[in-house]
This record gives structure tokens, sequence and C-alpha cells, in this order.
């Protein structure tokens, strides 16, 4: 079982089977029959991963996480915000929205200090995977 997938479930003909996963395997133990159904469900929740304080270069930085994918700010994919400004406020949970972006975050403003709520926008986020086009409307091409 992947370490991202919290409280997956696992059935065998539409029946739990009464086994968990350990060491990231789940073993189960039957006489199996041609027509057997396992289904696995991995269930995905976006999350905040924060690096390790260890890593000077990386201190204070997070990444949203949705299952195996990593998502990735880029200015790109957010005009009109200085990505240098952008804060993320871990105690909010990040959003997936349709079309795989990830929405998170706020922009500051570095001689006023933390924007007042009013002032904060949603940023976008990426799956880093992708070919690096910038973000469009869902279903249209960029360059």
């Amino acid at each position: 079982m992947p370490h991202w997938a919290e409280q997956p479930t696992l059935t065998v003909n539409g029946t739990a089977v009464d086994t968990a996963p350990a060491d990231g395997w789940w073993v189960v133990g039957r006489e199996w029959n041609d027509g057997d159904e396992v289904v696995l469900v991995l269930p995905l929740e976006p999350r905040f991963t924060v690096a390790d304080p260890r890593l000077d270069a990386a201190r204070g930085a997070v990444a949203v996480e949705y299952g195996p994918l990593v998502y990735c700010l880029e200015a790109v994919d957010n005009p009109g915000h200085r990505l240098d400004d952008v804060t993320v406020d871990t105690a909010v949970a990040p959003e997936v929205v349709p079309h795989g972006r990830a929405a998170s975050g706020h922009r500051d403003h570095p001689d006023r200090g933390p924007s007042p709520a009013s002032d904060r926008r949603l940023v976008v986020a990426l799956p880093s995977l992708r070919m690096r086009q910038p973000a469009t409307e869902p279903g249209s091409r960029s360059r």
C-alpha cells in the first residue's frame, strides 16, 4: 500500500477482506476461483508535506500532494502573482478542483505584511509531471 493512501479498502467479490495491510502489502489468503473480483480503493485526499527543516535550501517550504502527485506553483500559471510574495496557510486544507488543479495559499504584500482576508487570492498549482505549458481554460490548448 502506498504511504499516502489513508484507510484503503479491499474487497473480494463485494465482501471486505478480514485482513489489514502490513509493511506496504495487503495479503489475502484464500482459494481463488475464475471470475473472482478484487477491488482496492485508495482514497485520495490533498495534503501538505513540509520540507525537513534540516535542509537549509528547503526550510519553510511546503508541497501540495494528491495521491502520488506533487503539485507545483509556477509564475506562468499564476499571472498577477509574485510567487515570492505567496504564503501558504497549512491550517487550511488544500483543495483539488476540476481538471487536476490544486488551489491554495494567498498573496501577501512584502511591504505591508500578511494580506487581509479580503485581499487573499487563490493560487493555482499543477502536477509537476505534466508537460510545461501555462494553465489555460479547460479543454483549450496553449502555445
